[in-house]
């Protein structure tokens, strides 16, 4: 009995680690709740979402300001398809996309925070390694109870 629990404590520790692996190389992104200008959201150097006068969200890695123009990197298929069916203007750097958006009607701009996004990220891994270890306890515990004799 004592070689089953072993093998069983084992699989759980692999099992464990994979989940964490897995839940680690997630990426959520949690935006603000507030508005910024442009300006805020170009010094801020992180993914943002702008949301058009027409009400279409638009995800970007990063806005940047050139001497002359406003540019937008995304590689979003959404995002894509909505600034070339409206005619902006882009320039491909492997998968991403700059797009000049100094003519795009912006209502509003959330950039990413930076720090819950994290506390997320490391909750969902640590709850998932935690019922992980939970479930494959009770696997444990009850494979090897007898019952009430």
């Amino acid at each position: 009995m004592l070689k089953g629990k072993s093998y069983a404590l084992k699989w759980m520790f692999r099992m464990s680690i994979l989940i964490i692996a897995l839940f680690l190389f997630q990426n959520c992104t949690v935006y603000r709740g507030s508005s910024v200008d442009i300006n805020n959201a170009i010094q801020e150097e992180t993914k943002a979402v702008v949301v058009t006068k027409d009400g279409e969200k638009l995800k970007f890695k990063r806005l940047l300001e050139t001497e002359e123009n406003f540019i937008g990197v995304t590689k979003k298929r959404q995002t894509i398809k909505y600034l070339e069916k409206n005619g902006f203007d882009f320039e491909k750097h492997g998968q991403l996309r700059n797009y000049i958006i100094d003519s795009l009607e912006i209502n509003e701009i959330y950039p990413k925070n930076k720090p819950v996004s994290t506390i997320v990220n490391i909750g969902i891994s640590v709850l998932s390694a935690l019922t992980v270890l939970a479930v494959a306890g009770g696997i444990i515990f009850f494979s090897s109870w007898g019952g009430l004799d």
